[in-house]
């Protein structure tokens, strides 16, 4: 009978853990936190580059509208769309400086065949400070110029999601960025 028990003392105890214990959930909960807190700051930084692009693409854009104006000697807009509509901005010509800003026409963009637009409208909000109307246009000198083909007098200004503001100088027309944050 003796070495029945040391036998059944000598082998060894099986203990079938079931979940985790309250340390080893409390590491876990205090790893996460310092994970989910040294991102949230990585996450702000992006939210704020991609206004800070959308700024540039504005700017960019102002620029091709310059450039189309004083190569064909015709007007050209940027176009602020309304809210619903699939892009916030789009470059349009009018087919001469005659004619109404009515019967402006989309530009295409002779590399890829498609509208020149900017992004979808969803991604950004644009408050315009522009004398006399939501859309800034240039002549063929280069100059900014109203929708009924008038200068420009001060200096438009166009603030991108609270990023960055796009500045277009009155006399020469020459197109500035910059960031707010």
């Amino acid at each position: 009978m003796n070495t029945a028990i040391s036998r059944a003392s000598s082998s060894p105890r099986r203990h079938h853990r079931r979940g985790f214990s309250l340390v080893e959930l409390i590491a876990v909960t205090v790893i996460l936190s310092i994970l989910a807190a040294s991102a949230i700051p990585a996450l702000a930084r992006i939210d704020a580059l991609q206004r800070s692009s959308i700024a540039s693409r504005l700017a960019e854009d102002l620029r091709v509208a310059r450039a189309r104006a004083m190569a064909t000697g015709l007007p050209t807009f940027i176009r602020f769309n309304p809210t619903g509509s699939a892009t916030a901005w789009s470059i349009v010509r009018l087919p001469s400086s005659l004619h109404p800003f009515s019967s402006a026409v989309s530009v295409i963009d002779p590399t890829t065949g498609i509208a020149s637009a900017g992004p979808s409208a969803g991604t950004t909000a644009i408050t315009l400070t522009i004398e006399r109307g939501s859309h800034i246009g240039f002549d063929a000198r280069g100059r900014p110029i109203a929708t009924n083909n008038t200068p420009v007098a001060a200096h438009p200004t166009l603030l991108v999601d609270q990023a960055a503001n796009v500045l277009v100088t009155a006399g020469t027309g020459a197109i500035f960025v910059t960031r707010l944050n």
